[in-house]
């Protein structure tokens, strides 16, 4: 009797935890970001850097530079963790001397993704809330914004060919 209670509830359950699993974000919806990116803002170099999806995880690199010196690197994962999807980021001067502690990447959870569009959200350096917007408006557009402290920045970078 046990083992036909047992598995009744597999059979009924079973479905409905595969349909959750399913449904949960995960890093290959999240490939339209990978490419080369090039800032067309200003004279400065802003350029991000996503490679595509492998395993459960992507890798993603930009770097600033002004006046023809490098000024800032960031290095960007975004990875599958359990049920959730998370953006961890450092930042580095041109001499990699991290500028967050040590072991303390800035995390930032997936709170919401669509067609094109992820948004991450978690706390900054500074305490205070931290978000980062990614949308790819036409093939050779990303636009991301990072807003901090009530201000929005904005980038736009075209896709290098």
């Amino acid at each position: 009797m046990r083992f036909a209670s047992a598995l009744m509830i597999l059979l009924v359950l079973g479905p409905v935890q595969a349909k959750t699993r399913a449904s949960a974000p995960d890093v290959t919806s999240l490939a339209w970001m990978a490419g080369h990116w090039v800032g067309t803002q200003t004279e400065d170099l802003s350029e991000e850097i996503w490679l595509p999806p492998a395993s459960d995880a992507m890798a993603g690199m930009w770097r600033w530079g002004s006046k023809g010196q490098i000024r800032l690197y960031e290095l960007l994962t975004i990875s599958e963790e359990g049920d959730r999807v998370v953006l961890r980021l450092r930042h580095f001067r041109p001499n990699l001397a991290a500028l967050e502690d040590r072991d303390s990447p800035l995390v930032l959870p997936l709170i919401r993704t669509g067609a094109n569009e992820a948004v991450f959200e978690g706390t900054g350096s500074d305490g205070g809330r931290l978000r980062i917007i990614y949308r790819r408006p036409s093939p050779d557009t990303l636009e991301a914004a990072v807003e901090k402290g009530g201000k929005s920045q904005q980038f736009t970078y075209r896709r290098r060919q």
